[in-house]
Parts: C-alpha cells; structure tokens; sequence
C-alpha cells in the first residue's frame, strides 16, 4: 500500500480525462435542467443584481462571485436570473469532475488495482456527492456555495496529489496556493475551516521543496487574494448595489471581516451549542443518507488501523469535524437552507471515508484472486451506474427549483403594482434582495424607493440614500439616532408620498394607528387609520391572498415559500390584534394554521385571542419574535 507501489496503475491520461468529463456530465445536466429562473429566496436574488450590475454583495463582499457570474450574463439566451443560477450549475457540476480525480487518487494509494470497478466506484461516489440534495441545493439557485465547493474540490484535489507523492509536487502547490487565495476571496470562512485539515500536507511539502518554494506558493496565494482589489474598485466607480462601500481601509476592512454577522455566533445564537451540533448531523444524514455516515465512520477506522494511512486518516477527520463543528458555532441550522452550503466539505469527507471502508473491501476481494473487471462482472457495474444515475437525478429534482416562481409572483404585489413614486419601509433583507435582483434584471420602476432598514447602519449607505432622496433626511436621520421611524414623520412623508411599511417586530405595535393593510404591505394612511380604513383594507388584502393562493398552490409546497407565507400571515393577525380586529386577527390566525397546524406561536396567539375581553386590543408584545 501507497504510493511507491501502485503509481503505475493510475493508467492513461486520456482515460482518466474521459472519465473525469463522464463524472461532471449527468450533474451538469440535471442542474441545468432544473435550475431557477427567478434567483429563489434568500440571497438569490441579490447575486443576480451583484453579478448583473458588478456590485458589491452583504459582507465579506464576495467579488469572486460576482465576477464568474457576470462571466454568464453573456449567454445570448434565458432570463437573467436563470443564466446567473447556470453559473451554480456549472460550478457544482465541475466539482464532480475534481472529486474524481481525488477519490480515484485515494483508491489507488490504497491498492485498489482494478480499473474497472475503481472508475466506476468513483463516479458513482462522485455524483452521490454532487448530486445529494444538500449539493444540489446549491447548484440551482444564484449564490456562493457552488463556486465554493468547486474550489475547496480543487483545493483538496491538490492536497491529496501532493500527499501521493510524498510532499514532491511543486505544482500541485502553488495551484492549491493560488486556489486557496480565490477562495478566500469567494467565502473566507469557508476557505479557513480547510486550513487545519491541510497543516500536515503543506508542512510535509516544506519539508521536502524547500522554503523557497514555500515562498512561491506564498506569492500564488496573494495572487488570488487580489480579486479582492474588485471591492474598493468597484465602490469607487459608484455600482448598485455595493453593500460597506468599501472605499477607504476602514470600510474595507469592515466588509471583508463581516463585522456586521459576527454577533450571530457562537454565545451569540440562542440555540444551545450541543442542540446545534445534532441539527448539523442530522441534516448529513438527511442529505448523503445514514449508510454513508456509517460507511464513513467504519472507513476511518480502517484507515487509523493502517500506519501509513493516518495521513490521510487525519486529514478527512479534520475536515469533517472542523466543518460540522463551524457550522454548529454559527447557528440557525433549522431555519436557514444556506446552511447546507457550509457542509460541502461535510459531504466531501463522509463520502471519500465511505469510499476507502468499500475499496478495503474489494480489495480483500481481489487478494483471494476475484477478478471483478472481467467480463462477467462488467454488465453489474454497468446496471450499478445506472442505478445510481436514476437515484442521483432523483435526488435533485427533490430539490428542484425548475418549476419555482414564487418571488416573481410576489413581486408583482409589492414591487410592480406599486403607485407611482412610493416609498417601501423594507425590514426583511431577502425582501430588499427582491427588490434589488427585480430591479436589475427588468428596471420597470426606477421611480419606487427602497428603505432598507436592516442596512441603514452600513457605512455610507444611509447618506447615499439621503443624497438621492433629500426628502427622506429627516426620517434617516431619526432611524440613525433612535433605530425606530418616528411614527409623525412617516404620517408627513405619507401626505406627500406612497408610504408602505413591510410588517416587521420592529414596527409592531408602533405604527399600528397609522397602517392598514395594502396586500403584502402596509400602507401609511395620512392622519393615522381609522376601523373603517382597516376594515375596508382588509377586504381587499382577503381576496388578494385568494388571487395569490390560486397562482402559487404548488409553490406553497416548497419550504421556504411557506415559511414566508406563513410569516405574512403571523404578521397580519399580529397587526389586527393590536388594532382590535378579532375577527380578522382570527381569520389570519387560521389561514397561517392552514400552512402549519403545529406552529406554537400562533396556536398561542389564537388561544390569546379567544380569551381576550370584546373591544379590548390584545398585548401583543409577548408575542413578538426575538
């Protein structure tokens, strides 16, 4: 076993590229096929506009992104979420390609000589990797992780080509070096997680190239690290959006360190710490399946029973325990779907254990002379790629996003049907990120502006839109000193101006006397609202929920479309209990129940409801989420 003896039977290059494209092919394939035409929830839709207009995305800023999916805007066809969701595709399909040089490279140092079952065995691990769900989340849609994936494929790729031979592999380092540096300009913190896994490779490579070297593969790193030149660039040249606009060393700084998210982690997030971690598992073992995890954990065992296995042995050890352990500090595993993104290195490392555990086992197999690439086996193998081809495109269209236009139906009562010149209180920062995407993709109304409350505090951005908009100033102003809208300035913008407010926490039950119900929104009613506006507001935002359940009853399937549904309708009741409507706060109540029977908080809120004295408005404060 390794690499001195079993070199010889990586065969040609030219196989090995075939079998490399063939690896990539059925992945590539399936996301394209089943991609988002319309940037999908969360931050979606701002990456469209990022990668559209060549903007600045929420911190760390993420300017590789933006970059490879501008590349993509260039195809002469589809819509242009959709081009920038192919992007993923491509990035999380070409992950395959990688993954099969490295499982087939780790095959090989284990003595598995058989080339017929060694190649298929690494496909199949290859798209049961790409093509779980919690992967293939991530190559329909417009974001990060795909491009992440595929550079931390690269990366490990490398680190497994340098071990193979030693630590003398000039190239292989400066390549992961400079891979290394365009990942950290890509998702830092996902590029750092790697960095303990790879401390005994690129100290072995030192050992055996040399510092100067070492210096070189220094030099490559930084070379990749210049991307992040595009943020101050980019800021200066005044793109839409540029989230820090990170212009001078302060603001840069604050972006790429993420300075705004680093509250939420750690002691940070609510949840217990060990609560967190078992979410994490769970959802490993949700997305590759139980027998993997299992597979995995006997395929370390076998390689810590073998001395010069433990390289390796260390190497996915660390990398899935780093993984797991990062995401668990972070928090909001449950509730947020980009959690799957930070577990491809999870995937990673469970499979290629898997993997080793089923080579030891064939490889006993060929020691009592079983030749398993003779001709009688081939027709097995090839039904066993069959069969995992049909799994794994099963696989992603579970988690397809082909037929998705929830957002885009949304938009259309909250963006484009807007009067003209309104002014939008926005709190939710995918609803903003709608906004934005919708704005660069159609440009159909430069006339509505957007408050987005949650960014207000980001450097410059509160001036910007003050400079813009002299007649918001004063407004800005007091959100600056006091983080709330003064409920007067906002009835005095409303003579003048549309003024809708998105139902938040943050508003309830303040603005209460001077909303009623405007479809997905609140409009500011000039002199505060009386029973009967909300009344009579109520009626029309009824049977534009019946309008709006009619186009989107299939896309009230998907998860995150019925979460935020049901947050519309938690808020409605909220807003109608504060403004002694039962009735209508009941009726909310029941509709959001219709969505989820289980959901504690408005189960409560319906029993507050019953019990509250006629005519009497209900406390809604303990019933305000965190």
């Amino acid at each position: 076993m390794g690499a001195e003896c079993t070199i010889p039977e990586m065969k040609s290059h030219s196989f090995r590229f075939l079998a490399m494209l063939f690896s990539g092919l059925l992945p590539f394939v399936a996301f394209l096929w089943h991609a988002s035409a319309y940037g999908y929830w969360l931050d979606g839709a701002e990456f469209v506009a990022v990668s559209w207009k060549l903007g600045i995305a929420h911190p760390p800023g993420h300017p590789l992104a933006a970059l490879c999916g501008n590349l993509f805007r260039f195809l002469p066809f589809g819509p242009i979420a959709l081009r920038i969701a192919w992007a993923s595709a491509f990035f999380a399909a070409a992950s395959a390609c990688f993954l099969y040089l490295l499982f087939e490279r780790q095959l090989v140092w284990l003595g598995f000589r058989a080339q017929l079952p060694r190649t298929v065995l690494c496909v199949i691990a290859s798209w049961w990797t790409v093509m779980s769900f919690g992967w293939a989340f991530q190559g329909l849609r417009p974001e990060v992780y795909a491009l992440q994936a595929f550079l931390s494929c690269f990366i490990l790729e490398r680190a497994t080509a340098i071990e193979f031979h030693g630590g003398k592999h000039a190239k292989a380092l400066l390549s992961l070096a400079f891979a290394m540096g365009l990942a950290l300009c890509n998702h830092h913190f996902l590029a750092l997680v790697m960095l303990p896994a790879l401390v005994p490779t690129l100290y072995s490579a030192w050992i055996q190239l040399g510092p100067k070297l070492l210096r070189r593969g220094i030099a490559a790193g930084l070379l990749g690290l210049a991307i992040y030149v595009y943020l101050p660039l980019r800021a200066l040249a005044g793109s839409e959006p540029r989230l820090g606009n990170p212009t001078n060393l302060a603001n840069f700084w604050w972006v790429i360190t993420a300075k705004a998210f680093q509250k939420n982690t750690g002691d940070g997030v609510p949840q217990p710490l060990l609560e967190r971690f078992f979410d994490v598992v769970v959802v490993l073992v949700q997305s590759l399946n139980g027998a993997v995890v299992i597979l995995a954990l006997l395929g370390l065992y076998v390689l810590c029973r073998v001395p010069a296995a433990r390289r390796y042995a260390y190497l996915w050890a660390m990398l899935l325990g780093t993984c797991v352990m990062a995401r668990a500090w972070l928090g909001f595993v449950r509730s947020n779907p980009d959690a799957l993104g930070y577990l491809a290195l999870a995937h990673i490392a469970l499979v290629v254990l898997a993997l080793c555990f089923v080579a030891t086992l064939f490889r006993l197999a060929q020691e009592r002379s079983y030749n398993l690439s003779g001709t009688k086996y081939a027709v097995a193998w090839a039904l066993l790629l069959m069969l995992t081809a049909y799994g794994s495109w099963t696989k992603v269209a579970h988690a397809s996003l082909k037929d998705f236009a929830a957002t885009d139906t949304l938009l259309q009562g909250r963006y484009r049907d807007l009067p003209p010149s309104a002014v939008v209180v926005a709190h939710a920062p995918q609803t903003i990120f709608q906004y934005w995407g919708a704005e660069a993709e159609q440009n159909t109304r430069p006339d509505v502006t957007i408050l987005p409350s949650p960014f207000l505090s980001y450097p410059q951005l509160s001036d910007d839109l003050a400079a813009q908009a002299p007649y918001l100033s004063e407004l800005l102003d007091t959100y600056a000193a006091a983080q709330r809208y003064a409920p007067s300035l906002l009835e005095s913008l409303a003579a003048e101006y549309p003024v809708f407010v998105e139902l938040d926490p943050r508003v309830l039950p303040d603005l209460v006397p001077q909303l009623a119900p405007w479809g997905l929104l609140y409009r500011v009613v000039p002199g505060g609202s009386t029973s009967t506006d909300v009344e009579i507001a109520a009626r029309s935002q009824q049977d534009y929920f019946r309008q709006l359940d009619a186009e989107i009853a299939s896309g009230k399937q998907e998860t995150e479309t019925r979460r935020q549904l049901l947050w519309f309708h938690y808020m409605d009741a909220l807003f109608y209990a504060a403004a002694v409507e039962p009735e209508l706060a009941e009726a909310s109540v029941d509709a959001g129940l219709e969505l989820e029977p289980l959901a504690q908080q408005l189960n409560d809120l319906k029993k507050a409801l019953q019990k509250q004295s006629p005519g009497k408005d209900l406390d809604i404060r303990p019933f305000l989420p965190n």
